[in-house]
């Protein structure tokens, strides 16, 4: 991930709080990439602390979102058909190889295109827009329905 977009992930922790945990590997090698990565990982609770970004990985990440509806989240300056692609395949390879009970599709971005947010909205692709400091696209799912 570049510093760019690890800046636009870090605005997006501290407005919804929570840890995120970064570069979540969730596909092996192929012959076009090293590995398969998801740009953010967060786990959906009410109550959560100050936003956090930080590393880990293996068992214990395992073990934190096991179970649990997390986000799966892509970053990129602007909401294009790739990262919204990223962000959907992403949520699914998530919870096959986790085994966490759901993953809502995020994208965080910096520039909005309101077509593209239309297809978001049918997809169930939450998107977060820098600039606006607020979800475009908000999803029914969220950490209300996460607690119950």
């Amino acid at each position: 991930m570049s510093k760019k977009q690890d800046s636009l992930l870090r605005k997006y922790a501290e407005s919804v709080g929570g840890v995120i945990f970064t570069e979540i590997a969730v596909g092996e090698r192929s012959r076009y990439s090293e590995r398969r990565y998801i740009d953010g990982v967060r786990v959906v609770a009410p109550g959560v602390s100050p936003g956090e970004v930080q590393k880990l990985h293996g068992e214990e990440f395992r073990k934190l979102i096991e179970g649990k509806t997390v986000e799966a989240i892509e970053v990129d300056d602007d909401l294009n058909r790739w990262v919204i692609g990223q962000a959907v395949v992403g949520k699914h390879m998530l919870e096959i190889r986790y085994g966490v009970y759901a993953a809502i599709p995020v994208v965080v971005c910096k520039v909005r295109d309101e077509s593209r947010e239309q297809a978001c909205a049918r997809l169930g692709v939450k998107v977060w827009c820098t600039r606006q400091d607020r979800f475009l696209v908000p999803v029914a799912s969220s950490s209300k329905q996460a607690a119950a």
